[in-house]
Protein backbone atom coordinates (compact mmCIF):
# COMPACT_ATOMS: atom_id res chain seq x y z
CA UNK A 1 0.00 0.00 0.00
CA UNK A 2 1.49 3.38 -0.93
CA UNK A 3 2.47 5.60 1.96
CA UNK A 4 0.27 8.65 2.38
CA UNK A 5 1.72 11.99 3.52
CA UNK A 6 0.08 11.51 6.93
CA UNK A 7 1.63 8.05 7.33
CA UNK A 8 5.01 9.33 6.19
CA UNK A 9 4.98 12.14 8.74
CA UNK A 10 4.56 9.56 11.50
CA UNK A 11 7.25 7.19 10.23
CA UNK A 12 9.84 9.81 9.32
CA UNK A 13 10.66 12.35 12.04
CA UNK A 14 10.97 15.91 10.83
CA UNK A 15 11.31 19.36 12.30
CA UNK A 16 7.64 20.02 11.47
CA UNK A 17 6.63 17.12 13.73
CA UNK A 18 8.28 18.63 16.81
CA UNK A 19 7.46 22.30 16.27
CA UNK A 20 4.27 22.14 18.41
CA UNK A 21 6.45 21.04 21.35
CA UNK A 22 8.94 23.84 20.74
CA UNK A 23 6.43 26.60 20.06
CA UNK A 24 8.41 29.34 21.89
CA UNK A 25 11.31 28.89 19.45
CA UNK A 26 9.40 27.62 16.40
CA UNK A 27 9.91 30.93 14.60
CA UNK A 28 13.66 30.60 15.13
CA UNK A 29 13.74 27.02 13.84
CA UNK A 30 11.81 28.06 10.71
CA UNK A 31 13.99 31.12 10.09
CA UNK A 32 16.01 30.35 6.92
CA UNK A 33 18.82 32.58 8.14
CA UNK A 34 19.40 30.46 11.25
CA UNK A 35 21.71 27.48 10.81
CA UNK A 36 21.75 26.10 14.36
CA UNK A 37 19.54 26.28 17.45
CA UNK A 38 20.92 25.45 20.90
CA UNK A 39 18.91 24.84 24.08
CA UNK A 40 21.16 24.57 27.12
CA UNK A 41 20.44 22.52 30.22
CA UNK A 42 19.73 25.67 32.24
CA UNK A 43 17.01 26.68 29.77
CA UNK A 44 18.88 29.40 27.89
CA UNK A 45 18.45 29.38 24.11
CA UNK A 46 20.92 30.52 21.46
CA UNK A 47 20.89 30.54 17.66
CA UNK A 48 23.62 30.79 15.07
CA UNK A 49 23.03 33.19 12.19
CA UNK A 50 25.77 33.92 9.69
CA UNK A 51 28.45 32.46 12.00
CA UNK A 52 27.32 34.79 14.79
CA UNK A 53 25.68 33.68 18.03
CA UNK A 54 22.40 35.25 19.14
CA UNK A 55 20.67 34.95 22.50
CA UNK A 56 16.99 34.06 22.14
CA UNK A 57 14.46 35.29 24.69
CA UNK A 58 12.38 32.15 25.16
CA UNK A 59 11.34 29.66 27.83
CA UNK A 60 10.65 26.03 26.91
CA UNK A 61 8.72 23.71 29.20
CA UNK A 62 10.99 20.79 30.18
CA UNK A 63 8.24 18.22 29.64
CA UNK A 64 7.50 19.53 26.17
CA UNK A 65 11.21 19.51 25.33
CA UNK A 66 11.47 15.87 26.42
CA UNK A 67 8.48 14.93 24.26
CA UNK A 68 9.96 16.74 21.26
CA UNK A 69 13.23 14.80 21.47
CA UNK A 70 11.49 11.46 22.02
CA UNK A 71 9.32 12.11 18.97
CA UNK A 72 12.50 12.24 16.94
CA UNK A 73 14.10 9.19 18.55
CA UNK A 74 11.22 6.68 18.42
CA UNK A 75 10.57 6.52 14.64
CA UNK A 76 14.31 6.04 14.12
CA UNK A 77 14.36 3.09 16.52
CA UNK A 78 16.51 5.01 19.00
CA UNK A 79 16.17 5.29 22.77
CA UNK A 80 16.44 8.51 24.72
CA UNK A 81 16.24 8.64 28.48
CA UNK A 82 18.10 7.68 31.64
CA UNK A 83 19.46 4.44 30.13
CA UNK A 84 20.30 6.03 26.75
CA UNK A 85 21.24 9.61 27.68
CA UNK A 86 22.77 10.70 24.37
CA UNK A 87 20.83 11.07 21.12
CA UNK A 88 22.49 11.88 17.81
CA UNK A 89 19.98 11.67 14.97
CA UNK A 90 19.75 12.69 11.34
CA UNK A 91 16.36 13.63 9.91
CA UNK A 92 15.25 12.78 6.35
CA UNK A 93 16.16 16.31 5.19
CA UNK A 94 19.69 15.79 6.65
CA UNK A 95 19.13 18.16 9.57
CA UNK A 96 20.97 16.91 12.64
CA UNK A 97 19.54 16.70 16.14
CA UNK A 98 21.68 16.06 19.22
CA UNK A 99 20.30 15.82 22.74
CA UNK A 100 21.66 14.89 26.16
CA UNK A 101 19.52 13.65 29.06
CA UNK A 102 19.73 15.15 32.58
CA UNK A 103 22.36 13.45 34.66
CA UNK A 104 24.84 13.78 31.83
CA UNK A 105 23.51 17.26 31.06
CA UNK A 106 23.47 19.50 34.13
CA UNK A 107 20.18 21.21 34.86
CA UNK A 108 18.01 19.67 32.15
CA UNK A 109 17.95 18.37 28.59
CA UNK A 110 20.48 19.89 26.22
CA UNK A 111 19.24 20.11 22.61
CA UNK A 112 21.03 21.17 19.45
CA UNK A 113 19.38 21.34 16.04
CA UNK A 114 21.74 21.74 13.10
CA UNK A 115 19.61 22.63 10.09
CA UNK A 116 20.27 21.21 6.65
CA UNK A 117 21.95 23.66 4.25
CA UNK A 118 19.77 23.82 1.14
CA UNK A 119 21.97 26.23 -0.79
CA UNK A 120 25.24 24.84 -2.13
CA UNK A 121 27.95 26.88 -3.81
CA UNK A 122 29.92 25.84 -6.87
CA UNK A 123 33.68 26.35 -6.95
CA UNK A 124 33.22 29.24 -9.40
CA UNK A 125 30.76 30.90 -7.01
CA UNK A 126 33.20 30.55 -4.13
CA UNK A 127 35.85 32.26 -6.26
CA UNK A 128 33.40 35.02 -7.21
CA UNK A 129 32.56 35.57 -3.53
CA UNK A 130 36.23 35.94 -2.69
CA UNK A 131 36.48 32.72 -0.68
CA UNK A 132 39.60 31.77 -2.65
CA UNK A 133 41.75 33.09 -5.50
CA UNK A 134 41.12 31.62 -9.00
CA UNK A 135 44.63 30.15 -8.99
CA UNK A 136 43.87 28.13 -5.86
CA UNK A 137 40.63 26.86 -7.39
CA UNK A 138 42.55 25.74 -10.49
CA UNK A 139 45.15 23.90 -8.38
CA UNK A 140 42.43 22.13 -6.37
CA UNK A 141 40.47 21.18 -9.49
CA UNK A 142 43.64 19.66 -10.98
CA UNK A 143 44.23 17.77 -7.73
CA UNK A 144 40.70 16.33 -7.86
CA UNK A 145 41.06 15.25 -11.49
CA UNK A 146 44.42 13.63 -10.64
CA UNK A 147 42.87 11.79 -7.66
CA UNK A 148 45.07 13.48 -5.09
CA UNK A 149 44.30 13.33 -1.37
CA UNK A 150 42.87 16.57 0.02
CA UNK A 151 42.48 17.20 3.76
CA UNK A 152 39.85 19.63 5.07
CA UNK A 153 40.29 21.07 8.54
CA UNK A 154 38.36 23.70 10.47
CA UNK A 155 35.90 24.40 13.22
CA UNK A 156 32.12 24.09 13.15
CA UNK A 157 30.39 26.22 10.50
CA UNK A 158 33.63 27.21 8.77
CA UNK A 159 32.48 25.82 5.41
CA UNK A 160 34.20 22.43 5.25
CA UNK A 161 31.17 20.57 3.86
CA UNK A 162 30.34 23.39 1.43
CA UNK A 163 33.93 23.42 0.18
CA UNK A 164 34.03 19.63 -0.13
CA UNK A 165 30.79 19.62 -2.10
CA UNK A 166 32.17 22.22 -4.52
CA UNK A 167 35.27 20.10 -5.15
CA UNK A 168 33.35 16.81 -5.40
CA UNK A 169 31.25 18.34 -8.17
CA UNK A 170 34.45 18.47 -10.23
CA UNK A 171 34.69 14.67 -10.30
CA UNK A 172 33.76 13.46 -13.81
CA UNK A 173 30.35 11.80 -14.20
CA UNK A 174 31.91 8.54 -15.44
CA UNK A 175 33.72 7.99 -12.14
CA UNK A 176 32.31 5.88 -9.29
CA UNK A 177 32.23 7.80 -6.01
CA UNK A 178 32.19 6.37 -2.50
CA UNK A 179 31.00 8.68 0.26
CA UNK A 180 31.45 7.83 3.95
CA UNK A 181 29.97 10.25 6.50
CA UNK A 182 29.06 10.21 10.17
CA UNK A 183 25.75 11.76 9.09
CA UNK A 184 24.42 12.13 5.54
CA UNK A 185 24.95 15.76 4.53
CA UNK A 186 26.52 15.96 1.09
CA UNK A 187 24.14 16.32 -1.85
CA UNK A 188 25.92 15.01 -4.94
CA UNK A 189 24.63 14.91 -8.50
CA UNK A 190 26.92 12.33 -10.13
CA UNK A 191 25.07 9.17 -11.30
CA UNK A 192 27.34 6.43 -9.87
CA UNK A 193 27.56 6.98 -6.11
CA UNK A 194 27.45 4.62 -3.15
CA UNK A 195 26.98 6.14 0.30
CA UNK A 196 27.76 4.86 3.78
CA UNK A 197 26.95 6.43 7.13
CA UNK A 198 28.07 5.67 10.65
CA UNK A 199 25.90 3.22 12.55
CA UNK A 200 25.49 4.55 16.04
CA UNK A 201 25.42 1.98 18.83
CA UNK A 202 22.49 2.25 21.20
CA UNK A 203 22.57 0.88 24.73
CA UNK A 204 19.50 -1.21 25.41
CA UNK A 205 17.15 -0.12 28.17
CA UNK A 206 16.88 -2.33 31.25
Amino acid sequence: MPMTPAMQSLSEPSLDLILPFLEPIAHVILDPGVSEIMVNGNGTVFAERGNRMESIEATIDRGMLEQAVKRIARPLGLDFGEHAPILDATLPDSSRVSAIWPGCSVGGITLTIRKFARNWFTLDQLVALGAMPPQVADVLTTAVLNRRNILFSGGTSTGKTTFAKALLDKIPAEERIGVIEDTAELQLCQPNIFRLVERKEQRASD
